[in-house]
């Protein structure tokens, strides 16, 4: 598959995903239905807060990925220097 192919790929299954109703749109509904507008920026906030805790998640995750990597690099340059 190429590259052109893939992100053509992506950005459909990215697209159905975010343009189609879930449990999140309905439970904004209920809620909206009861609550008013604040109940929106409720439940706008808390998936906030989940999306934020999962990026952050993944950043520190690769970050000590990447730091592993630099670290087992640097430690094979210095056995092989040694020897």
């Amino acid at each position: 598959m190429n590259p052109l192919e893939f992100a053509g790929e992506v950005i459909l299954v990215s697209a159905s995903g975010v343009l189609s109703p879930g449990p999140l749109f309905f439970i904004n509904i209920i809620y909206g239905s009861k609550q008013g507008i604040t109940a929106g920026i409720k439940i706008a906030f808390g998936h906030t807060m989940v999306e934020f805790s999962v990026l952050k998640t993944k950043f520190y995750s690769a970050l000590l990925i990447s730091l592993s990597t630099i670290l087992a690099f640097y430690g094979v340059y210095i056995i092989l220097k040694i020897f």
